[in-house]
C-alpha cells in the first residue's frame, strides 16, 4: 500500500492517511502497520515528542507526505467549491477517487463544479436512510419534501469521497466553521438559526443559542447536527429563512433553480436572482431522483 494522501489537524499534525486503496488509517493504526512493513515509501521515526511518519528518498517530491498533506478545513473548501482551482493536492486525490468509482458499468452521479464522482446506488441508499426525517421536516416547514431530498442528494454527492475521512478524524480536529451532516449545516448558520427561532434541537439545553463559537462550543452544537433529525430540520430551517428574506423580491418555492441555488451561496437579496449551474443541476436532474426514490 501507498499513502495517496494525509490530513493534518487544527495544530498542523497530520491524524489520518488514505492509501491507494481508499482505505483510511488513523495515526496510530497508521505507525503500527508501518512497522509491520505494509506502507510502501515510508519509515518510521521516533522522537520525543512522539513517532511520525517520513517519506523515503527515493519517493518522487510532489508524493512526499508533505506535498501530499493537506489541513482538515481545505476538504470542506474544496467542497463548497471556495477554493477549487487552487488545490492540486484534492483534485489529483479527486481524480484517483473518481476513476476507482467510474471502473465497472454502475452508474455514477456527477455533480457540477469538482467534477466529483458518487456512486448512485450509495446515494440512493443514504437519502432512503433519512426518508422519513425528510418527510416531517418538510412538513414542518411547509416544504416540497423531494426539494429536500433534491438539495440532499447534491450535499451527499459532494461528500462522499471525504465522508469517512471527517467521519474518521472526528470533531476535536477541526478548527474552522464546518459544515456537518448529509446536509452539510455550518456551524454558524446553524447558531443563528437557533436565535432566529426558526428551529431549536433542544429548547431546554441553555447553551443554546450559543453566545461565542469557540472549538469547545462548536463541539457542543456538532452533537445536535450530526444527528440526521436534526441535520434535515436544520435544512428546513434554512431553506424557510431564504424564503422569508427573499419574499420581497421573488417566491422561491416557485422558482426551484434559483431556491437550490442560494442554499449554498451567502447572498444579499436583490432584485432579478438567477439561478447558477449547481442549482440548475439539483433542478432539473436531482429533484426528477429524489421524486423517484422518495415516493
Amino acid at each position: 500500500m501507498k499513502i495517496i494522501l494525509s490530513i493534518k489537524n487544527y495544530f498542523g499534525k497530520n491524524v489520518a492517511f488514505v492509501t491507494d486503496d481508499f482505505k483510511i488509517f488513523l495515526l496510530a493504526e497508521i505507525l503500527e502497520i508501518t512497522k509491520q512493513n505494509q506502507i510502501e515509501g515510508v519509515y518510521l521515526v521516533n522522537k520525543n515528542s512522539g513517532p511520525y511518519l517520513r517519506s523515503k528518498k527515493n519517493v518522487p517530491k510532489n508524493l512526499q507526505l508533505d506535498n501530499i498533506s493537506i489541513g482538515s478545513d481545505d476538504i470542506f473548501s474544496f467542497v463548497d467549491l471556495k477554493i477549487s482551482g487552487s488545490t492540486p493536492i484534492l483534485s489529483r486525490y479527486t481524480a484517483l477517487y473518481n476513476k476507482s468509482s467510474s471502473e465497472g458499468d454502475f452508474p455514477i452521479i456527477k455533480p457540477v463544479g469538482n467534477n466529483l464522482y458518487a456512486s448512485t446506488a450509495i446515494v440512493k441508499e443514504k437519502l432512503l436512510l433519512v426518508k422519513e426525517v425528510i418527510y416531517e421536516s418538510a412538513t414542518h416547514f411547509n416544504l416540497d419534501p423531494f426539494q429536500l431530498g433534491a438539495i440532499l442528494i447534491d450535499e451527499i454527492a459532494r461528500l462522499t469521497p471525504f465522508e469517512e475521512i471527517i467521519d474518521r478524524i472526528g470533531v476535536e480536529n477541526f478548527g474552522v466553521n464546518i459544515s456537518v451532516g448529509l446536509a452539510q449545516i455550518k456551524i454558524d448558520i446553524a447558531n443563528s438559526i437557533i436565535k432566529k427561532k426558526l428551529y431549536n434541537p433542544n429548547p431546554s439545553d441553555q447553551k443554546l443559542p450559543i453566545k461565542r463559537l469557540n472549538r469547545e462550543t462548536k463541539a457542543h452544537l456538532y452533537n445536535y447536527l450530526i444527528q440526521p433529525k436534526h441535520n434535515i430540520f436544520f435544512e428546513g430551517a434554512i431553506l424557510t429563512d431564504l424564503i422569508n428574506n427573499w419574499k420581497e423580491f421573488i417566491d422561491l418555492k416557485s422558482h426551484f433553480d434559483i431556491f437550490a441555488s442560494l442554499y449554498s451561496l451567502s447572498r444579499i437579496p436583490h432584485e432579478e436572482p438567477h439561478p447558477n449551474s449547481r442549482g440548475i443541476q439539483i433542478a432539473d436532474e436531482f429533484y426528477n431522483l429524489a421524486k423517484t426514490w422518495l415516493q
